[in-house]
């Protein structure tokens, strides 16, 4: 993004830990995003390009309407969709396919789901954001074990969140797959579409670094269906694994963001745009 030909400006960001993004302590971010609205001079096109700033933001967005323009989203719903646990059951009560996932309530448990789902498994931390600088617990990790299961599991206070057990799902060259779209008020589409992953940065696990627009009515209706019954507002990045046609599709994240062009945050700080175009 530095090296945008469309970028105008990088803006320094909040200070402090997280980058001065905690959502239950706003202040720094509303005084930094204060300061950038006054030296564009005119509101922006306000845009959280991660699960901890799109959090950050729908809390402070009722204060910043003059400055930035923010969709409006129902109470708390970027914390809903980010929270992995959340995510799931949500997908579960609307009948979105998803990997089997089970919430352990004890060590005993997560060991006995890491038996039953069938090893490896996949290991996640439903609010990654809170894990601690340091502690070395990743966001995401590959269990080979039912004792490593149970391990992580005791981690959970120093976590601070809820640690989900999901079935492993082999990669393969056809099975990466994602959605993107654009919404109106209550979850209306103005524009969406599906498309496949080609390689990814870091490899295997990274952002989508070559993708191919490609239509799966599957990955569209899903996409459609939950944007709609979260009455979701703004662009819209969904991700899944599985095979095309969505015969063994498994969801397995969301990212909800804010509309496309103007102001967005990154490792540099805050950019601005002349004009662009992001769904």
């Amino acid at each position: 993004m530095a090296r945008s030909r469309y970028l105008r400006a990088v803006h320094q960001g909040p200070v402090g830990g997280s980058g001065g993004l905690d959502p239950d302590a706003p202040e720094a971010l509303l005084e930094c995003l204060a300061g950038v609205s006054e030296r564009i001079g005119r509101p922006a096109v306000l845009v959280a390009m991660d699960d901890l700033s799109a959090i950050a933001v729908a809390r402070i967005a009722p204060r910043l309407g003059e400055r930035f323009r923010i969709p409006h989203q129902p109470d708390g719903l970027p914390a809903r969709v980010a929270d992995k646990a959340e995510l799931s059951r949500l997908c579960a009560r609307w009948d979105i396919p998803h990997p089997e996932t089970v919430i352990p309530a004890s060590g005993a448990e997560a060991a006995e789901a890491a038996w039953g789902l069938g090893l490896p498994t996949v290991a996640k931390w439903s609010r990654p954001w809170l894990l601690p600088a340091g502690s070395g617990l990743r966001s995401t990790t590959l269990v080979h074990s039912a004792a490593e299961a149970r391990r992580l599991y005791e981690r959970s206070e120093e976590a601070g969140c809820r640690l989900l057990l999901q079935r492993f799902l082999p990669a393969g060259p056809d099975t990466d797959w994602f959605f993107h779209g654009a919404f109106t008020r209550g979850g209306h589409p103005l524009l969406a579409g599906s498309g496949r992953k080609e390689l990814s940065w870091p490899v295997r696990t990274g952002l989508t670094a070559v993708g191919r627009w490609l239509p799966d009515p599957a990955v569209e209706e899903a996409g459609l269906r939950i944007a709609e019954r979260l009455g979701y507002q703004g662009s819209w990045t969904w991700t899944s694994a599985g095979t095309s046609g969505g015969a063994s599709g498994w969801w397995t994240s969301t990212r909800a963001r804010g509309r496309s062009s103007g102001c967005s945050r990154t490792r540099r700080g805050w950019t601005s745009y002349r004009r662009c175009t992001w769904i």
